[in-house]
């Protein structure tokens, strides 16, 4: 096994350790204290409320006081490391479960047919992985219970990529649709090749979900993000994880530069990663790329989303260019996360003009403010998250293919301006009383896979996943697909 030392140095390396064992205890005492006193929307005052209450907070203060010295030291010397320009840190840990020579990969991923060992299957999952105050801000708790739980519903996959698209062919092209939601909407993870996630804040989570995930994945980039008091205060980074079946070649993280309110604690930008699918007997490598990235959360009037996605657009192609090599045959070209921003929502026009949509193609979108009738929104209520039928993926997909049951479970892309209490409210009522069918109900697709135009890819199913109901506030969306080399795009 290998694992990148994020430092330039040992000593460095060293510090880093420090001051992470100098401030955890103290970390975890403030964060659990707060979180007795605040109650997710599904919390009730019972016996269990009354104790975090009147025993376990007390405590949690007691040891925060008593460990808070020990912490503010440890708090000095990390602002000192992330300041220290002499001492490069590379914005990421990246982690490699196989021998990673050029030989042995060479000997390994070489194919005799090239046709064979082209079905790629990508998936983007925000899985709201925070410290236990953050994640009770959020109306989820426990991420420790929740990181193991995630990881084994990813593990518990079919064995197959989803496969749901229909072909039509035209006089000069071929489209590929679906048929409906009893297709595109399902209860179990399929295979996937390779996971992006949103929302791992905290590297003991990352470290967990790499513990179980290693019996299917081999590579892992973990704990993204540029740490200096100038990006984010030294606080947060990017939240941004990556799992790959096939070797990661190249990558780098860039930071937005535009961030807004609370996004300022943290280096929210985007992961840019080259991976390798295989050679051909003559010795060609081909590749693919593919990007991660969360921008701006509630972002209010200001059109920071739009900024940071041409940020993208600009930091997509510098590294592709910088990474591409002769001898290379570039396969795909995938961008996915979360944009909170939707196709359809009238507070999200600038967002669906930027250029990176003029690049790139969503498979979801018919048209610029239309999606789909297949489609379904990501973003879940808040006040609904709790639900018994949340939790049984089964269920929860049977609610999410009905187009008025759904309405009280995911967000209606009809925002107007984004803000905090969207998750809270529910949705808006017909004449009996009720919530009506209509083209936005539920459809806040934030959760998004987009392909570049100019790497013509062949779609051959789209899917919407159930599986982590209860588990996170959003929907995992999985794309498989086929390079199409030659194709017009």
């Amino acid at each position: 096994m290998f694992v990148s030392n994020r430092y330039s140095n040992r000593i460095a390396k060293f510090i880093d350790v420090v001051c992470y064992i100098l401030m955890r205890p103290c970390l975890i005492a403030f964060n659990n204290f707060f979180a007795s006193y605040i109650s997710t929307i599904h919390e009730k005052f019972g016996k269990q409320k009354i104790k975090d209450c009147l025993v376990f907070g007390p405590l949690f203060a007691v040891i925060f006081i008593l460990t808070l010295p020990v912490a503010f030291i440890g708090a000095i010397l990390w602002i000192i490391l992330c300041e220290i320009r002499a001492w490069k840190q590379d914005r990421f840990t990246f982690v490699c479960l196989e021998n990673n020579s050029h030989e042995y990969l060479r000997k390994k991923y070489t194919v005799v047919e090239c046709s064979q060992h082209n079905i790629y299957s990508v998936c983007t999952a925000n899985v709201l992985l925070a410290s236990e105050f953050l994640g009770k801000l959020n109306n989820i708790n426990d991420s420790t219970r929740r990181s193991v739980q995630i990881a084994k519903k990813i593990l518990d996959h079919s064995g197959k990529p989803v496969l749901n698209t229909i072909a039509y062919e035209h006089a000069k092209d071929t489209t590929w649709t679906i048929e409906s939601k009893l297709a595109s909407v399902i209860s179990q993870f399929p295979y996937i090749d390779f996971l992006c996630l949103q929302e791992v804040w905290e590297r003991c989570h990352a470290m967990t979900l790499i513990k179980y995930l290693q019996a299917d994945f081999k590579y892992f980039i973990y704990d993204v993000g540029e740490y200096s008091w100038e990006t984010n205060f030294c606080m947060y980074g990017s939240g941004l994880m990556f799992a790959s079946k096939k070797p990661v070649l190249n990558a780098e993280f860039k930071p937005f530069t535009m961030r807004r309110k609370h996004a300022r604690f943290s280096s929210q930008g985007a992961l840019c990663v080259k991976v390798l699918l295989h050679y051909d007997l003559a010795g060609r490598r081909y590749v693919g790329y593919l990007c991660n990235l969360h921008t701006q959360a509630y972002q209010g009037e200001e059109a920071v989303i739009d900024k940071q996605l041409s940020e993208v657009s600009a930091f997509i192609s510098e590294f592709r260019f910088a990474t591409t090599r002769e001898c290379e045959q570039v396969c795909f070209d995938i961008v996915c996360g979360d944009f909170n921003a939707d196709n359809m929502s009238p507070g999200d026009e600038d967002v669906r003009e930027s250029i990176l949509f003029a690049e790139y193609q969503d498979f979801c979108s018919q048209k610029p403010g239309s999606d789909y009738k297949w489609t379904i929104g990501t973003e879940l209520r808040h006040v609904a998250m709790g639900d018994e039928c949340v939790r049984d993926p089964e269920s929860f997909r049977r609610v999410l293919v009905d187009d008025v049951v759904r309405r009280w479970y995911v967000i209606d892309a009809d925002i107007l301006v984004h803000r905090a209490d969207q998750v809270i409210h529910t949705p808006a009522l017909g004449v009996n009383g009720q919530p009506e069918v209509c083209p936005h109900g539920g459809k806040r697709r934030v959760d998004r896979i987009l392909s570049r135009k100019f790497y013509a890819v062949e779609v051959l199913g789209y899917a919407f996943v159930s599986a982590l109901g209860g588990l996170t506030d959003h929907l995992p969306v999985c794309l498989t697909f086929r390079p199409w080399p030659g194709r017009p795009s």
